[in-house]
């Protein structure tokens, strides 16, 4: 670890020296020691670089989201900077985020409420993505497939709620598509919540840094109305960093059959009839998702950017819930209508 420290990694107080994390024969920069945006740098210099650094470098990244110092001489150098820049409630059990990763991995197969990880220790929006990166490749590994992205927390009233500042990002997994009219197991949740949504089918990849709500669309192939069946799988009081860690609880999601062009749509007029077993429980226009769905899909592929990661061409992406969230229960149907995507339902059993 300390020979991985002094060879790979430059650790200076302070540098003007460019870098490209994608570079698999850069030097790679980190300042200051722990840093979000530096931790997040790493990240991307992981996913690009040679095989057998990329595994010490998850190795060395999970140290570092574990809160224990890494040895050496720029460790040891650093370990000052780090006792100061953390309060007393981040100096709790390194092993922490660890257990946190083993406990939502195994909530995955057994859906039960448990306690959020903020109840051990309130992670930091850095740590918390980390979880979640964990908590993905372990589902990965086990045999499920990405097939695309969300947004959650598009709007500042429900940010305030979880203590955040900006929207918070999580994956879908193949395993938990369904198809409008669908009959879905209530079973399969924990703390079932339905949001009514906007979804991408994308053409071509996308990501960050500088994209804008019109680039977005243009990297679109269309939109869909949805459902996201969302699992509120923790008891007591939840953060943001809670969700992150989550992956934003998602499940599983419902998309409608007719695919929207949206290239001269404007999407923050896109009118919802929301139905609860056949009664209307809100109406509501798209506007209440960052301004507009193409917001957030442009908030999100910088997010991705910025983490290494991208948007592919087939991707679904969830923008955001825009209206109130319904919580139904078996024997129930949900339905959304929007003005000119068409709806979508689906049926609890």
């Amino acid at each position: 670890m300390a020979e991985l420290t002094r060879r790979y990694v430059v650790m200076p107080l302070a540098t003007d020296a460019p870098f490209d994390p994608r570079d698999p024969d850069a030097v790679f920069v980190l300042k200051p020691w722990k840093d979000p945006a530096a931790v997040r740098a790493l990240q991307v210099y992981r996913d690009h670089c040679y095989p057998e650094l990329a595994r010490d470098l998850t190795g060395w990244l999970q140290v570092i989201s574990e809160g224990a110092p890494v040895r050496g001489d720029v460790g040891r150098r650093n370990e000052p900077y780090a006792r100061a820049a953390e309060p007393s409630t981040r100096r709790a059990s390194p092993h922490a985020p660890r257990r946190a990763i083993e406990r939502l991995i195994a909530n995955r197969r057994e859906p039960r409420l448990i306690a959020p990880p903020s109840a051990q220790r309130r992670l930091s929006v850095a740590e918390a993505y980390t979880v979640q990166d964990r908590v993905r490749e372990a589902l990965l590994t086990r045999g499920e497939r990405l097939i695309g992205w969300k947004a959650g927390l598009t709007n500042a009233k429900i940010q305030a709620q979880f203590e955040m500042d900006e929207p918070v990002c999580g994956f879908l997994l193949a395993s938990g598509v369904y198809s409008s009219g669908a009959e879905v197991p209530a079973a399969r949740f924990a703390g079932l919540v339905v949001e009514a949504e906007v979804a991408f089918v994308m053409r071509q990849a996308l990501a960050g840094p500088g994209v804008t709500p019109a680039r977005a669309l243009l990297a679109v192939e269309g939109a869909l109305p949805a459902l996201e069946l969302v699992d509120f799988r923790f008891s007591g009081k939840t953060v943001g960093t809670d969700m992150i860690a989550d992956g934003v609880f998602a499940n599983a999601i419902v998309l409608g059959h007719a695919l929207t062009p949206v290239t001269h749509l404007d999407l923050s007029l896109e009118g919802l009839v929301y139905e609860l077993s056949g009664v209307i429980a809100a109406t509501n226009t798209a506007a209440e998702v960052l301004g507009s769905p193409a917001n957030s899909l442009a908030w999100l592929a910088n997010h991705l950017g910025a983490r290494g990661l991208t948007l592919r061409a087939g991707d679904i992406v969830m923008s955001g819930s825009v209206s109130a969230l319904l919580r139904p229960k078996a024997g129930d149907t949900v339905r959304a209508t929007f003005t000119r995507l068409g709806s979508v339902s689906a049926r609890f059993v």
